[in-house]
């Protein structure tokens, strides 16, 4: 158990936490970041793209509504005004067909609204993302371990009945490549595993339809741009960032009937983006972007072009994210 973990157990147990939060110790907006609602272990996907179960997710939106005022894009530039206030947005990525069938029905139950990004280019044709079908072959491989290479310098054994170790291992590695060298790295994993590359017949269910997302709209969920194909922006010449964020941004509102003046960094690192990014978004009009890279927003003193996130995932208690939102200086 982490020395994290271990300290926010604590300040459940002794009580400090509560006290804490009645203090009031910090005044800012805290952004929740999350990806697919359900149970990752039964999943043939990415386990690590699930947040928290149905179960989970309803506790964990019910503690926030409780403790905080929740937010929306169209709130922010009051907020950024505001001297003191305790604010919190909900926001998910991807697009995964989960958000609608699982995690929509809670907040609208609950009276909630979240913002959703979304990579247009996922809803307008279903294919696997990358990190998925990586899940899926070596979660599904008949094989315990794939061998050396120039892409793996040692070989590298299955571990566990989820895998997860290594498709965290084989992640990192693809992650890290250009988008053509990744396509060949995926070749060879589908070689070496015997699985063989995965078919976009797998994705005909996984992600969100335009009609799910215009009955969200009606719904009082709100909407961003997460690019239509999913690239690390700071890799693209910035007309090709342009496609990928005007194309996002006008299928959205094209297809929503409504302005769209919020957008989400694909991987959302702090090397994600970089001025050329930055000068697509203020001519395509975009007034907030976010990243995933920890931290909060203190009150008055934020880039709108780097709003920073936290991350919720299944694989951290409860009390940990009671302990972020109570002092994210220390958590977030």
């Amino acid at each position: 158990m982490s020395k994290r973990e271990i300290l926010s157990r604590w300040l459940r147990a002794s009580g400090l936490g509560r006290a804490i939060r009645s203090a009031r110790l910090w005044d800012g907006l805290l952004v929740a970041t999350y990806h697919r609602i359900g149970d990752g272990a039964r999943s043939c996907f990415n386990q690590d793209l699930f947040s928290a179960t149905a179960g989970e997710f309803e506790a964990q939106v019910r503690f926030f509504k409780d403790n905080f005022d929740i937010v929306g894009p169209e709130d922010l530039s009051w907020v950024q005004r505001a001297r003191r206030g305790r604010y919190l947005q909900l926001t998910f990525d991807d697009g995964y067909r989960d958000n609608y069938e699982v995690a929509f029905p809670v907040l609208r139950s609950l009276g909630v609204s979240a913002t959703f990004f979304v990579a247009t280019g996922y809803v307008d044709a279903p294919s696997l993302s990358w990190w998925d079908e990586l899940a899926w072959m070596v979660r599904g491989s008949a094989r315990a371990g794939v061998p050396s290479s120039s892409f793996l310098h040692a070989p590298l054994v299955f571990d566990g009945p989820t895998r997860l170790g290594a498709v965290r291992r084989l992640a990192r590695v693809a992650s890290a490549l250009t988008p053509g060298v990744r396509g060949r790295f995926l070749d060879w994993l589908g070689e070496v595993t015997g699985a063989g590359r995965g078919d976009d017949s797998l994705a005909r269910d996984m992600w969100m339809t335009w009609d799910m997302l215009r009955e969200m709209r009606a719904g009082h969920m709100s909407f961003g741009g997460h690019t239509v194909t999913h690239p690390d922006l700071s890799r693209l010449p910035r007309e090709a960032q342009e496609a990928e964020i005007r194309g996002s941004r006008e299928r959205l509102e094209a297809e929503l009937g409504a302005p769209v003046p919020v957008f989400c960094y694909p991987y959302g690192h702090a090397t994600s983006f970089n001025d050329d990014t930055r000068a697509v978004l203020r001519a395509c009009g975009v007034e907030h972007a976010y990243t995933f890279h920890g931290g909060f927003q203190r009150l008055g003193a934020w880039d709108d072009y780097d709003l920073k996130r936290f991350s919720v995932e299944a694989f951290k208690s409860h009390d940990l994210l009671v302990a972020t939102a109570t002092i994210p200086q220390l958590f977030a």
